[in-house]
Order: C-alpha cells, then sequence, then structure tokens
C-alpha cells in the first residue's frame, strides 16, 4: 500500500520489464504509475483519490488485468506514444476521462466498466511526430455521454448496439 505521497509518480519504471501485482496507490499528488519505454503487467490493483493519473503509459507494451480506480483527478488510464495495452476487468469511476489513447498508442478492451466520468474515452493524436490511436472494445458496461473520437484515429466497439454516443472532434 502506498499512501499520502507527494512526488511526481508514486511509482515509475523506465526501461524495464516488470510485473505489479496486488499494489494499492491512494490519495496520491500526481500520478500512481508512470510506466516508460518498459514491458510488463499491472494486475489486481486498486488506486483511490489520484491527483492526476492513476496509470500513465509511455512507449510501452502492457497487460492490466482487474484494476480498480476511484476518483483519478485527470486520466485514470493514459496510454501514449505508441504503447500496446491489452486490458481486462478494468473498473472505473469518477474520473475526468476514464481512457486516454493517443500518439499512435492501441488499447484492446475487455469486459470493463467505465462511470462517473466527465468523458468515458478519448482517442487522438496529440504530437506531430506519432500518428493516429485505436481502440478496440468488447463488453463494456459505461454510462459515459461522451466518447472522442478524432478524425483518423479508430474505434472498434459493440457499443451501437448498446445505444452509446460517439462524438467525433
Amino acid at each position: 500500500i502506498f499512501s499520502k505521497n507527494v512526488a511526481e509518480d508514486v511509482i515509475n519504471i523506465v526501461r524495464s520489464k516488470f510485473t505489479i501485482d496486488n499494489i494499492t496507490i491512494k490519495d496520491s499528488f500526481s500520478d500512481g504509475i508512470d510506466i516508460d519505454f518498459s514491458n510488463g503487467s499491472i494486475l489486481n490493483s486498486k488506486f483511490y483519490n489520484i491527483g492526476n493519473d492513476s496509470i500513465d503509459l509511455s512507449g510501452s507494451i502492457v497487460e492490466l488485468s482487474h484494476i480498480n480506480s476511484f476518483s483519478s483527478g485527470d486520466k485514470a488510464v493514459s496510454i501514449g506514444e505508441g504503447s500496446t495495452v491489452y486490458a481486462k476487468g478494468i473498473d472505473i469511476s469518477n474520473s475526468r476521462i476514464g481512457f486516454a489513447i493517443k500518439d499512435s498508442s492501441y488499447l484492446e478492451l475487455l469486459e470493463s466498466t467505465v462511470r462517473d466520468s466527465e468523458i468515458g474515452f478519448t482517442v487522438f493524436q496529440k504530437k506531430q511526430e506519432f500518428g493516429p490511436a485505436k481502440l478496440s472494445v468488447n463488453n463494456l458496461n459505461c454510462n459515459e455521454n461522451k466518447i472522442i473520437i478524432q478524425e483518423g484515429s479508430q474505434l472498434e466497439n459493440d457499443w451501437k448496439k448498446n445505444g452509446a454516443k460517439i462524438f467525433d472532434e
């Protein structure tokens, strides 16, 4: 358990292989976990009252499984700079943004929930040196009324049959 940290990142992993299993991060000033150019997994973990992003991934290949994120000040999960993420069993509530997928990154998301957040998903290109992002979703429970997909980025999903509203920007 990591509690009441005031560092920029509670955990920062750079250019490494890693496995994080069964941790709790709560009442953090900034990011919970920041992963840069690394490969690994984050499993069975919980994030409460995170000042910025619960999980921030850049240039990495990561498996996320059975993650709970409650009250992230910015994004529950930020995926950028060519990251590839396979996620299952993610439960997000009360974040400004549930998932942000950007800059040539890819998220495959299964059997997850996003609720009571300002924006459910954003899929876009932020940095000129990267391309658009891609999101593939199946079996998602999402009560958010805003999902933003920038032109050129892609969304593959089973939401249409569930009546989700998609906004292009």
